[in-house]
């Protein structure tokens, strides 16, 4: 089994699962998305989630534009509750009670192995309250149905400032809350798309990694430590031994979405494809004359020549027949089994000298088709290079 968590969250999804991570020690699925993906799964051990987060984002009150998330939480007991700014200053112990046994109730009826205990994402002292009821009807809920699987914890982050200062209160919170029957922690920023390459990331990827360095002092000896998905960023804290589990996406965002999300009419996704010898991804669209360009300025023999040559030999066929996502997914594949072929002591290292080694190779490159600081090859590598020890 690998330590790696896959996040499934699309049928897609399920057969990046199934052709890349079949070996995963389990999954992460979530209410919204079971049924779409029960028949499919096969006997991947599971950890559900509720996903109250989805309360993050503006609750629909039209029945007729309700995204699925809504329709679902539209019949959960309570379940407008937690959309009401006076409940969430004032919350009601039973309510909260009754909402987390009926989600509680549907969630372990897939028989999970790990159950997240439902949490809004972290903001502010005055969420803190309704979190830990949240936490503390959760334990009762364990008892009541004599749950024996792990619950895990959430601490879902919505921007850098909420770990970027003082980060005592918010650590001492979490040990609270962690204290009502938890077996794990869940950390991810949902605002982190580690592969922009921006410039504030010196001090926001230091932030986060103190932080997960200070909820490693104060939990418990034997606590589950889960980190992400981002690109880079999970696999620099799991290489440096501040969490046990690396979230993983599967070739899509490689960043943590909040659910009840609402796609704008005619979007599409950006397509992306992986560009291995830098240890990052980029736009697929005018990708095949960088690719070309890039491959000429290094030197015949290098193996990263190989590499680009041979991406844009199959790029038009990946792009055609919308492999992308596979693509993407077999990368961070070797990656992974490249890290997990040394000893957890010299892990970091690895990490290190495979992102100088990008580092190297993407300083002599031309500027890629990408906005901003992600326009420079070598950008995603560095960054996340100078974490890595």
């Amino acid at each position: 089994m690998r330590s790696y968590i896959p996040f499934v969250n699309s049928q897609k999804d399920v057969d990046v699962l199934h052709a890349h991570y079949s070996d995963a020690l389990l999954c992460r699925v979530t209410l919204e998305s079971i049924q779409r993906l029960k028949n499919r799964l096969g006997r991947f051990d599971l950890w559900f989630d509720a996903a109250l987060d989805g309360y993050e984002r503006r609750i629909e009150t039209d029945p007729h534009r309700q995204t699925h998330w809504e329709q679902i939480f539209s019949e959960v007991k309570h379940g407008k509750c937690l959309a009401d700014a006076a409940f969430i200053q004032r919350p009601s112990q039973r309510a909260v009670r009754e909402l987390v046994d009926d989600l509680l109730d549907r969630c372990v009826s897939y028989q999970p192995v790990w159950l997240s205990v439902p949490q809004l994402p972290l903001q502010d002292k005055k969420r803190n309250r309704i979190n830990k009821l949240l936490a503390q009807a959760t334990q009762e809920w364990q008892k009541k149905k004599r749950f024996s699987g792990k619950l895990i914890l959430p601490a879902i982050c919505t921007k850098h400032g909420q770990y970027g200062g003082r980060q005592a209160d918010l650590i001492k919170s979490l040990v609270t809350r962690y204290q009502f029957g938890a077996s794990g922690i869940w950390v991810v920023d949902s605002d982190l798309y580690d592969q922009e390459g921006r410039s504030t990331f010196v001090d926001r990827f230091r932030d986060l990694i103190r932080f997960h360095e200070g909820l490693s002092r104060h939990l418990p000896a034997g606590a589950i430590r889960i980190g992400g998905p981002y690109w880079g960023l999970n696999l620099v804290l799991w290489a440096r031994g501040l969490v046990d589990h690396p979230a993983i996406s599967l070739g899509t965002s490689y960043q943590y979405n909040l659910p009840n999300f609402k796609s704008r009419k005619g979007t599409r996704p950006v397509e992306r494809v992986a560009l291995e010898p830098l240890c990052r991804w980029a736009r697929a669209a005018g990708l095949d004359q960088w690719l070309r360009r890039a491959a000429q300025k290094l030197s015949p023999t290098d193996p990263a020549r190989a590499r680009f040559e041979e991406l844009r030999k199959n790029l038009a066929m990946l792009r055609t027949g919308k492999e992308t996502q596979k693509q993407i997914a077999g990368v961070y594949r070797r990656w992974l089994d490249n890290l997990e072929m040394v000893t957890p002591e010299g892990r970091a290292v690895a990490l290190y000298q495979q992102l100088s080694c990008a580092v190297v190779v993407g300083s002599s490159l031309p500027s890629l088709p990408e906005k901003g600081l992600a326009r420079k090859p070598d950008a995603v590598a560095k960054q996340l290079m100078f974490h890595c020890l």
